[in-house]
C-alpha cells in the first residue's frame, strides 16, 4: 500500500503526505504541459487560418484584377469603335 490518509509510513518508506506533494507536482507539470501544448495548437491553427485567408484574399484580388484588365481592354475596343463610327458619321455630313 503506498497512500495512506493519514500520513502513517507507508510500505516503501515513505509517507501517504510526500506521496501525495509528487502527485500533485506530476499532476501541475503534466496540466502545464497539456496548456503549452494546446496553446501550440492553437495558434499553429491560427497561423493556418490566417495563411489560407490570405492565399484566398491573394486569389481573389488577383480574379478580379484579370477581370477588370479584360473589361478595360473591352472598353479600349469599344471606344476605339465608336471613334471610327463618330468619324464615318463627319465623313457623311
Amino acid at each position: 500500500m503506498l497512500t495512506c490518509n493519514s500520513g502513517a509510513p507507508t510500505v516503501d518508506g515513505g509517507n501517504s503526505s510526500s506521496m501525495k506533494d509528487k502527485t500533485s507536482r506530476t499532476s501541475k507539470t503534466t496540466k502545464s504541459l497539456m496548456f503549452q501544448e494546446a496553446e501550440t495548437q492553437k495558434h499553429k491553427m491560427s497561423k493556418f487560418i490566417t495563411d489560407i485567408t490570405n492565399l484566398i484574399k491573394d486569389g481573389i484580388f488577383f480574379m478580379l484584377k484579370t477581370k477588370l484588365m479584360q473589361r478595360q481592354k473591352e472598353w479600349e475596343i469599344s471606344d476605339s469603335k465608336s471613334m471610327n463610327h463618330s468619324s464615318l458619321f463627319q465623313d457623311f455630313q
